[in-house]
């Protein structure tokens, strides 16, 4: 995960995810079976790691593709006006939705001006101006 820049979990995107997976599964092939050489998956390795970083550059230098194959944050909330549409795009519950508010600390959802939905997961709360 450090070589391909990432520190958490949290931070993996999708193809990172997979990536990160096929990597341990590919490192585990020797030690489970002695007859296969190390060397047969320290290759596909260092490919999979090469093709992982090519990518990621390939995407910050591209920016519309960045768009179109990466996740981008949702706006739930805006301007205190809960957007039904965007929690069945995101399949989340309102009860989900209400339980992540409370743990930031706002009891009501009239105290919410905007909630969004950051790509890895987490929910950024801008409460409303009093």
């Amino acid at each position: 995960m450090r070589l391909m820049g990432k520190r958490q979990i949290g931070e993996l995107e999708v193809t990172d995810l997979v990536a990160t997976l096929l990597l341990s599964e590919i490192a585990s092939l020797p030690i489970t079976d002695p007859n296969i050489p190390v060397l047969h998956a320290i290759v596909p390795m260092v490919v999979l790691l090469s093709l992982e970083v090519f990518s990621s550059y390939i995407l910050i230098r591209t920016p519309k593709l960045k768009k179109l194959l990466s996740a981008t944050p949702t706006i739930l909330i805006k301007e205190g006006v809960l957007d039904q549409a965007a929690l069945v795009a995101v399949r989340l519950s309102i009860e989900e939705l209400m339980s992540e508010i409370r743990q930031q600390g706002f009891s009501n959802i009239a105290y919410v001006w905007y909630a969004i939905l950051e790509k890895d997961g987490r929910l950024t709360i801008l409460p409303r101006s009093r």
